[in-house]
């Protein structure tokens, strides 16, 4: 195996290390058009469910509206959206967010030289989904919005798995 392939590994199992269920989510700071930049750590909520997506992916362009019906169902019981895009140019990005009138946390970076989510996670497709306690543990992850999502947050909003 090439050392190339070796470090590929490599980057791949630290950056998959680091979300395991049980573990604390890496906090780090985004920006947002009304409240300025912010850390994910924040962000109060009996659950977070931290999304990273990206407007012009197909798979986002279905899973987001399925997570916006989803948080409209959820938001009184104390599940907040931290949506974050990948993006670098974010006209079509606001105007997604608009139309689809996604009224979660939305975060972006504006300066990817800066220390930021990509540091901390291992993204290499989206939608990528992570579901936080209170405290910014995880406690799921890449569970699907239509089915595994709403069975596991009535079962953990009701105190029958995982707290």
């Amino acid at each position: 195996m090439s050392k190339e392939d070796l470090g590929k590994i490599k980057e791949k199992s630290e950056g998959l290390a680091t979300e395991l269920i049980g573990n604390p989510a890496r906090d780090f700071a985004f920006d947002t058009e009304d409240r300025g930049r912010i850390k994910l750590s924040e962000v109060q909520s009996p659950v977070t469910i931290l999304y990273f997506w990206d407007s012009e992916c197909g798979h986002c362009r279905k899973e987001t509206p399925r997570l916006k019906e989803l948080y409209d169902e959820y938001k009184d019981k104390g599940v907040e959206v931290v949506a974050i895009t990948l993006e670098n140019e974010f006209t079509g990005w606001k105007k997604y967010i608009e139309e689809h009138d996604l009224d979660w946390v939305n975060g972006f970076e504006s300066n990817f030289d800066r220390p930021n989510f990509l540091w901390y996670y291992y993204i290499p497709s989206t939608p990528k989904k992570l579901i936080l306690d209170a405290d910014k543990k995880i406690i799921a992850k890449n569970l699907d919005v239509e089915t595994t999502m709403r069975t596991f947050l009535d079962d953990y909003l009701a105190g029958r798995v995982g707290q």
